[in-house]
């Protein structure tokens, strides 16, 4: 055979075979053969304030995403929402920064869970994922951002500063006290902080005011219960331990 010949065979039967291979790519996409390779929802971020920036947004290979924050008011924040899924199920995340305030020109970073995020995503692949930063209070409960979300924030914070009044008067007490065993007076504070209602049922509150009553009083029952693991080591220094809890709550009632 000659060369010009076997060239000819050559060309055609190369030329069949990309006509078979083509013809097999097309029915293998129609009965499922091949398929797309799952993609990972994106996320956009929304932002219903104009004091806080959202900076960035980043996606781990975890599944969970980042968001960086920016306090661009001029006030320090004590709470703020973030919405991680509107539908079907609403989930969001309420931070609240009473022990140390997000200070202006501050940025903060908070890391969302991928199971926290829109729950009908896996139904869904090519659907985009929504974090929504929806409301923050600051100094003087000062809030911003969606009414409703605002609304809970102030209510929560309205409710620890009322309670964070009473449990002053009960260190103030606790400071001044002639008792000098540092246990006893320890558990005289968690006695009376224990009793002291969140609830008044003359004046009907909401569920955020309570809640807002009820995490003073746990975040004191906890300090005190740590102190009391403390008492007798070398350096305690009880008096010294309690006016730092008052500054504290001094703060609260005088900031929030």
């Amino acid at each position: 055979m000659s060369l010009r010949k076997r060239s000819k065979i050559t060309t055609v039967v190369l030329f069949l075979g990309c006509i078979s291979l083509v013809a097999i790519v097309v029915n293998g996409r129609k009965i499922g053969l091949f398929s797309r390779s799952p993609q990972a929802p994106q996320t956009k971020a929304t932002n219903r304030t104009t004091s806080v920036q959202i900076s960035d947004l980043r996606h781990l290979g975890t599944g969970d995403v980042e968001v960086t924050l920016v306090n661009q008011s001029p006030k320090s924040i004590y709470a703020y929402i973030l919405i991680t899924s509107d539908a079907p199920v609403r989930k969001a995340m309420t931070v609240f920064q009473t022990v140390e305030p997000w200070e202006p020109g501050q940025t903060k970073t908070e890391r969302i869970p991928a199971n926290n995020l829109k729950s009908d995503s896996l139904a869904k692949p090519d659907s985009e994922n929504e974090i929504v930063f929806s409301a923050f209070c600051a100094e003087g409960r000062i809030c911003e951002g969606n009414e409703q979300d605002s609304q809970k924030l102030k209510q929560t914070l309205t409710g620890m500063k009322e309670q964070a009044a009473r449990v002053l008067g009960i260190l103030r007490d606790a400071s001044v006290s002639s008792q000098k065993d540092s246990a006893r007076v320890l558990e005289s504070v968690q006695a009376q902080v224990a009793s002291t209602s969140t609830n008044e049922e003359s004046q009907p509150q909401s569920k955020e005011h309570v809640k807002g009553k009820a995490m003073v009083n746990q975040e004191v029952l906890r300090m005190v219960s740590k102190l009391r693991t403390q008492v007798g080591t070398p350096g305690f220094d009880l008096k010294v331990q309690i006016v730092a809890m008052i500054s504290y709550y001094e703060r609260l009632t005088e900031r929030l």
